[in-house]
C-alpha cells in the first residue's frame, strides 16, 4: 500500500517548508495509579494535566536554552492567564506577558546569560494553528488507542463476552456496569 509513504512524504514536506519545523517529539504516558494519585493529591483533573504540560515546557526550555523556542500550547483548562502558572514552572526566570486576551496569550521567558529566549502561546485549538502541535496532539491520541487496545485485549481474555471500550466516560461507565459482575467475590 503506497498510502503511509505517500502520507510520509507530505509530511517531511510540510515540516520541511514550515516557517516553525519541529525539533523533536515527547510524550509522557502516565498510567492510573500515577493519574489517580495526582489527581487525589490536586482534587482536580484538569490540574494534573495542565502539571504534565508545564513539566514538557520546562523540559523543552532547559534542552533548547541556547536557541529560540517556540511553545505553542492549547489553552489548559480553558483559562486566558497563565503568568502564576508560568511564574511556579519557571521561577527563576524573568517572565514577559505579551498579551493575554480569550482567544490567545502569550508570555516570553528569557535566562540570562543563556541566549536563547522561550515564547510560550496558548490558544485555543492550537493544533489547528501549528503543526508541531498537531502532530504532538495525534502522537498522545495514538499512543492512547494502543493502550486501550491492550486494555481491552487483556479483559477479553478474562471476559470474552465483554464489549470493548474506548475508555471515555459514558462508555466507560458502559463497560463497568457490564464488567462489575466479574469483579465479585
Amino acid at each position: 500500500n503506497g498510502a503511509i509513504p505517500s502520507a510520509a512524504k507530505m509530511l517531511q514536506t510540510a515540516v520541511r517548508t514550515g516557517n516553525t519545523p519541529p525539533a523533536g517529539l515527547w510524550t509522557r504516558v502516565v498510567d492510573v495509579p500515577e493519574f489517580n494519585r495526582m489527581v487525589v493529591a490536586t482534587n482536580n483533573k484538569a490540574a494534573v494535566l495542565t502539571s504534565i504540560t508545564m513539566m514538557h515546557a520546562r523540559n523543552l526550555h532547559d534542552q533548547f536554552h541556547e536557541s529560540d523556542l517556540l511553545l505553542f500550547i492549547d489553552k489548559q483548562g480553558g483559562r486566558d492567564h497563565y503568568t502564576r502558572l508560568l511564574m511556579n514552572t519557571f521561577p527563576d526566570m524573568p517572565l514577559k506577558v505579551l498579551m493575554e486576551s480569550a482567544q490567545e496569550s502569550r508570555y516570553l521567558i528569557t535566562a540570562p546569560p543563556r541566549p536563547g529566549k522561550t515564547l510560550l502561546v496558548f490558544r485555543e485549538k492550537a493544533e489547528q494553528h501549528c503543526l508541531a502541535t498537531a502532530l504532538a496532539s495525534m502522537a498522545c491520541k495514538y499512543i492512547r488507542e494502543l493502550y486501550m487496545t491492550m486494555f481491552n485485549r487483556w479483559w477479553s481474555l478474562h471476559i470474552p463476552e465483554i464489549k470493548a471500550t474506548a475508555g471515555y466516560y459514558t462508555d466507560a461507565m458502559r463497560w463497568l456496569a457490564q464488567a462489575e459482575p466479574e469483579f465479585a467475590p
